[in-house]
């Protein structure tokens, strides 16, 4: 493959999302401060650095990275230098990527501090992003998931500035909330994520950032996998986890990616390189929670079906929305009501012929990150037993503009729906799965014995 086609095929999907966007030979700066030398510090500056690396064309991280990586090593690089630097590089590998003790010449496109000053200075504490004069970073492991929202936030301001908005957001940003200007805090991680039997579907880009999350805070518990496809050069704008040499170049040997992103994961999880539906012991195992991350080959009815308590997923839209979704029996509608596989056909042009409408997989890297860590958020929310404290089932973070717009929503199922098992039998089928007493319908049938 040439660089024209690699780069032609990197850009592809940024440029389907956001079709006035193009490269801009000015550098986005990452200063790392000495005050952001922890874990959460290396997280925050790592994962800022791998959603910035598949946007731009330049970058420069200023400070002393000649240190060993403190956070996870998702990619084997070892030192902080490498986990930024190279991974940029190893993302895209024309792309021109420094580090220095101080900025290279010419304007930068934006700064951006990490516990340093800056245009934007980001820091966090708990569930909490702070971006503002004079905000650190916690050193707590929990502070991580602070970490994350901030390095969202930070990439989200450095593509806008890309397209000419110059707003910066400040204050406080909190992932309890889903990611809204507020203080509010969450509760700490009480070690590993632990969330029982799962079966994640799909690992493209919401599953893809869920992963990559959950491999700096870890999870135990029996974790499955599944997704047949293979990593292509367009997928890399987006999906978190995947490096250029994944999607075959400069060889051509694409990878598949639930193998890779369990690689990754340091086997922590078991791969099922099939489609769901092809693999009859993964379709006949028992879970105790399902995350249905794919919306093809009619997954989303296939899973319904299975009648489990607790469905959660998260979805990224063509206007710039990152959507946390909960469905739990008896108490939230069902997955097929609220994403109906609808094709309506249309006419292409006036002598084409009828076709399917589909509409192009296409997002950016800030907001399929924030749509795993909304997915995250809610995985730790159910292990601490507070899933269902909010009545909303339906949390959307709009960024289309650099400070975060939340909308809660509830969604009921359809009168006609006759997708959704009925109770009784639903109840008979999940007995003994971890969270089967979260079922609305169980709940009132304790309650009236």
């Amino acid at each position: 493959m040439t660089r024209a086609a690699f780069e032609r095929q990197f850009n592809s999907r940024t440029m389907a999302y956001h079709p006035e966007y193009r490269s801009d030979d000015r550098p986005v700066l990452v200063i790392f401060g000495g005050a952001a030398d922890s874990p959460t510090g290396h997280l925050l500056t790592v994962a800022l650095v791998n959603q910035l690396a598949r946007a731009h064309r330049r970058i420069a991280v200023i400070g002393d990275l000649d240190r060993p990586l403190r956070c996870a090593d998702h990619f084997g690089f070892g030192t902080l230098e490498a986990a930024t630097i190279g991974l940029a590089r190893a993302i895209n590998p024309f792309i021109d990527a420094t580090t220095s003790r101080r900025g290279p010449d010419g304007e930068p496109l934006l700064t951006i501090g990490v516990a340093a000053d800056a245009d934007i200075r980001l820091g966090c504490n708990g569930w909490r992003a702070f971006i503002g004069d004079g905000v650190n970073v916690d050193p707590r492991p929990t502070s991580g998931l602070g970490a994350a929202l901030a390095s969202c936030l930070g990439a989200a301001a450095a593509f806008h500035r890309l397209i000419g908005r110059d707003e910066m957001p400040t204050g406080s940003f909190s992932l309890w909330e889903h990611g809204r200007p507020s203080t509010a805090d969450g509760p700490e991680l009480l070690g590993p994520v632990n969330v029982g039997r799962v079966l994640q579907v799909g690992v493209g880009a919401v599953g893809c950032a869920l992963d990559y999350w959950l491999g700096f805070f870890s999870f135990i518990g029996k974790w499955v996998i599944v997704d047949g496809d293979f990593i292509e050069v367009s997928n890399l704008n987006r999906q978190l986890l995947f490096l250029a040499s994944d999607a075959g170049f400069p060889d051509c040997r694409r990878a598949n990616k639930v193998e890779t992103a369990v690689r990754r994961l340091d086997g922590c999880a078991s791969a099922s390189p099939r489609w769901y539906g092809d693999d009859e012991t993964v379709v006949g195992a028992t879970y105790d929670l399902v995350l249905p991350l794919a919306n093809e080959r009619g997954v989303r009815p296939a899973l319904q079906s299975r009648a489990q308590t607790i469905l959660l997923h998260a979805t990224t839209t063509p206007n710039w929305k990152a959507i946390a979704h909960r469905h739990v029996a008896g108490h939230d509608d069902c997955i097929v009501c609220r994403l109906p596989e609808e094709e309506a056909a249309v006419f292409t042009c006036s002598t084409a012929p009828v076709g399917i409408e589909r509409p192009m997989d296409a997002s950016l890297p800030f907001l399929s990150a924030i749509a795993g860590l909304l997915l995250l958020g809610d995985l730790v929310r159910l292990q601490h037993g507070r899933l269902l404290e909010r009545a909303s089932n339906f949390s959307s973070v709009d960024l289309s503009t650099p400070v975060p717009f939340v909308r809660e929503l509830t969604w009921t199922c359809r009168d006609a729906c006759r997708v959704r098992m009925p109770a009784a039998a639903r109840i008979r089928r999940t007995a003994g799965t971890r969270f089967a007493q979260l079922d609305g319908d169980a709940m009132v049938s304790r309650e009236t014995d």
